[in-house]
């Protein structure tokens, strides 16, 4: 049995155990990840918190929210600014 074989096995013992992902979960999860690429596309040029949240129709506290797992995970960086807020630039 190959590895690819042995985690299609492990995926149906856990469906079993656990059942199958509810709908509200998996509904969840791609709304997080619309609003998250929303960010990333946003932030091709150097932008501020602000200005991501007036693009993307999303609140400071969620464009931050995102900006913070993106930049954790690489997919962002952040841009230093002497006076006034940071900036955030995809990498």
């Amino acid at each position: 049995m190959d590895k690819s074989q042995k985690i299609v096995e492990q995926l149906k013992i856990l469906n079993k155990e656990k059942g199958p992902v509810p709908k509200e979960l998996m509904d969840y999860y791609k709304e997080m990840t619309k609003k998250q690429k929303l960010v990333l596309d946003s932030i091709k040029d150097e932008k501020t918190v602000p200005e991501i949240s007036k693009e993307t129709n999303l609140s400071t506290s969620e464009v931050l929210w995102y900006l913070t797992g993106l930049v954790k995970y690489g997919k962002a960086e952040i841009i230093p600014a002497k006076t006034g807020y940071m900036k955030y630039k995809a990498k």
